[in-house]
């Protein structure tokens, strides 16, 4: 039986272009690469069947240890590979520490020591293990930002309609829609900022709490309303990128009763082929503007629109990411209006030698067009590395299957009529598909969304 990997992908729109060409890298090379979501994914821990697969691919420590109860019955190798981890040149350690480490480290270490690999996107990252784990570096591996391999970027290419200004705008707002309609309430219940039990975004801000965060959130997302509203639908296009945890059917709900001149992108498009396909990108403070510069498109922050919002701001938080000092930043809704009022210039962005060393140190840019490349190898070294002690059997992978089928069938049916959100979607056979269609011929995407 080949080799198999199991990659866990939490939100399809970030996880499954990388877990696809993945698959593609792997397979001439003898090993399996399975698909599988959180729904997949408890069924490990529920029937302790974890002999089903060689290894396993978990975005961070905490859904390792939600999936895997006990992790001393584990007996197949774990790496993590993170969905999203920018942040290593900001103060706040324990941030960046909480997607390798999990987010209460201590009560998280018998997972942590069962990681065979961690897959680290930039250089500055392994500062969170040189702090909190030193003992576990010669088990980070710097493989690059894996959605800026270049296999997963996508042609450059505007829609055809060229005659209109293609607004796309940053929907960051999780806390006050969160993609598993959970209410406010539980939302300020659940992130507040509790003594002897603090969050890591609140580890330099011990004076700061959730109403801090829901009032940045709030404001940003006024000043872009705000922006809308001036903006003349004869002459712009305005399409919203959901964040993949918010919940987009508030969103498609707002749009029709207030009649608003908005497209929504397809929710489980890959950042990146949405941003080839607009010619500005608006927004709050994201890590998404890491893709925009990435691929040659400077985003527009709307960070400096309200000069109080910095007091309530979390210290060692996005707000004070570097790459910030290299966007554009309208200190007013009327510059941001000066900023889109044309097509922008054609040609190459510029990119100073300091962007370049924020981007080296975060995702191992350049070399990072071949970051799959390398987490392909790291894969495999763990695969030889545990092959004698790590097996899979056919038995568990069949009852993986059986399994997984009956369940599929049991949640199609409770979400009939339901839309999937996040990392609530379905895994069907044609959801399968449309991730392998990732791999390569990614230009196809809008007209082979699901």
């Amino acid at each position: 039986m080949r080799p198999s990997i199991y990659f866990h992908i939490d939100e399809v729109a970030r996880d499954a272009v990388v877990a696809a060409n993945l698959r593609k890298i792997l397979h001439p090379r003898g090993v399996e690469v399975v698909y599988g979501n959180r729904a997949h994914s408890e069924l490990f821990g529920l029937f302790d069947n974890f002999s089903a697969f060689d290894l396993y691919l978990f975005p961070n420590v905490d859904l390792f240890q939600t999936t895997c109860p006990n992790p001393d019955r584990l007996s197949a190798a774990v790496i993590i590979l993170p969905t999203e981890t920018v942040g290593g040149m900001t103060r706040n350690v324990d941030r960046l520490a909480a997607k390798y480490f999990g987010s209460f480290p201590d009560e998280c270490w018998p997972w942590i020591n069962k990681v065979a690999a961690f897959c680290v996107w930039g250089p500055s990252h392994t500062k969170a293990f040189e702090a909190k784990g030193p003992h576990l570096l010669p088990k980070c591996h710097i493989v690059g930002h894996p959605r800026f391999d270049r296999r997963c970027q996508s042609e450059p290419k505007v829609a055809a309609n060229t005659e209109k200004i293609r607004i796309g705008i940053i929907s960051r707002f999780a806390g006050i829609n969160a993609f598993d309609r959970r209410s406010i309430l539980q939302v300020v219940y659940d992130a507040r900022n509790v003594k002897g039990r603090e969050l890591p975004s609140y580890r330099l801000s011990p004076n700061l709490n959730i109403e801090d965060r829901i009032y940045t959130e709030s404001i940003d997302l006024r000043h872009l309303f705000d922006f809308i509203d001036r903006l003349d639908p004869q002459v712009y296009d305005v399409i919203v990128r959901t964040h993949p945890r918010e919940d987009r059917t508030r969103w498609q709900t707002l749009i029709a009763q207030n009649r608003l001149p908005l497209q929504l992108a397809p929710w489980d498009q890959p950042f990146i082929h949405w941003v080839n396909t607009v010619d500005y990108v608006v927004g709050p403070v994201s890590t998404s503007f890491y893709d925009c510069i990435t691929v040659g498109k400077m985003p527009i922050c709307t960070i400096d629109i309200a000069p109080h919002r910095k007091d309530h701001a979390l210290v060692g938080g996005d707000d004070e990411n570097p790459i910030l000092n290299y966007v554009v930043r309208p200190g007013s809704i009327e510059e941001l209006l000066k900023r889109v009022a044309g097509k922008p210039e054609a040609g190459r962005l510029n990119r100073p030698e300091g962007l370049i060393h924020i981007l080296r140190q975060e995702a191992n840019y350049p070399d990072c067009s071949n970051s799959l490349d390398n987490v392909a190898r790291v894969c495999e070294d763990v695969l030889k590395e545990t092959r004698h002690k790590c097996k899979a059997s056919l038995t568990g992978r069949v009852k993986h299957e059986l399994f997984t089928r009956a369940q599929g069938a049991v949640l199609q049916a409770a979400r009939y009529g339901k839309p999937e959100q996040s990392s609530s979607f379905a895994l069907s056979t044609k959801r399968r598909r449309w991730i392998d269609a990732l791999a390569g011929a990614t230009h196809r995407f809008l007209k082979n969304s699901v």
